[in-house]
């Protein structure tokens, strides 16, 4: 999960409420970011390419202000977000068509636009430390890999061919692995496996 918040005080209580809460369930879960910005500033890059499945406002935006937010959901993402005096869900059906519901009428403080500094979501690369964040799935492929690259296991031929077959993994060092996995996409991902959200 992502946070992005504007007042320096505001994060440093919730790192250490999330911090107090993960002690107190005792058992693990996924890793929280929060970074100082301003959300109506988030740029499109970094881990905003990949899109969020969930995102959720925290204070009132103008109806002009939802494009810039409705951009970084990831498609079948929803975003709900007091728009005006209306809890307003949308949710992308595709990469440009997007649908809008009015959940209730509400009255929330607004969103802060000032000071307008820019944020970007750095994109996190697959290491051997942030390998739980990656769903299991994932995870599975990589201990596969990683095993099958140590192996010295020779297929044995086809009775109607001359061909040697071999693991092929096991000629690709296992430094190369690595650098392999920190490009791939952590979003290619079943239903169960989970979903990334950004809360403004």
């Amino acid at each position: 999960m992502y946070g992005i918040e504007i007042h320096s005080s505001v994060i440093d209580h919730c790192r250490e409420a999330i911090g107090a809460w993960k002690e107190s369930i005792h058992e693990e879960v996924a890793e929280s970011f929060i970074f100082h910005g301003n959300g109506l500033k988030i740029l499109p890059e970094g881990e905003c390419r990949l899109g969020f499945d969930r995102i959720y406002v925290g204070a009132a935006i103008d109806s002009s202000d939802l494009p810039k937010l409705q951009r970084l959901l990831a498609p079948g993402g929803i975003l709900v977000a007091p728009v005006g005096d209306r809890l307003t869900q949308v949710r992308r059906r595709t990469i440009d068509e997007f649908t809008e519901k009015i959940i209730t009428g509400v009255h929330f403080s607004p969103l802060l636009k000032i000071p307008a500094n820019s944020i970007v979501i750095p994109a996190m690369k697959w290491s051997p430390a942030c390998h739980m964040l990656y769903p299991e799935k994932f995870q599975t492929s990589v201990k596969t890999l990683l095993l099958c690259s140590r192996s010295s296991y020779v297929q044995l031929p086809r009775q109607e061919t001359s061909r040697v077959l071999f693991n092929t993994s096991s000629l690709i060092p296992r430094d190369v692995w690595f650098h392999i996995f920190s490009f791939t996409n952590r979003k290619c991902k079943s239903e169960e496996d989970g979903i990334r959200a950004c809360i403004v």
